[in-house]
């Protein structure tokens, strides 16, 4: 629900690097998510490409982790500001 929300409801600053990687790792995820539930409900002979797609999705759904989790500890903890939503 949170990577639904992030997707469709939150404008994206073209002018940041972070925001941008987080929306493009975010939307790779949820597709990645989609078509591995596909995969495996509809294409049974694909299960051979389960673990491909399945390492796929997790270095995409860790980018989209990582550009913000990462952000926000250095943000945090070495610069002492603590950061929020706008």
């Amino acid at each position: 629900m949170v990577a639904y929300q992030c997707v469709t409801k939150v404008s994206v600053d073209w002018e940041d690097w972070r925001p941008v990687a987080h929306a493009i790792f975010a939307s790779l995820s949820l597709v990645r998510v989609g078509g591995k539930l596909i995969m495996v409900q509809a294409f049974p002979r694909a299960m051979k490409f389960v673990t491909a797609v399945g390492i796929a999705l997790f270095v995409s759904a860790l980018g989209a982790t990582g550009t913000t989790v990462l952000w926000y500890l250095y943000m945090w903890l070495v610069r002492g500001i603590r950061p929020g939503y706008r």
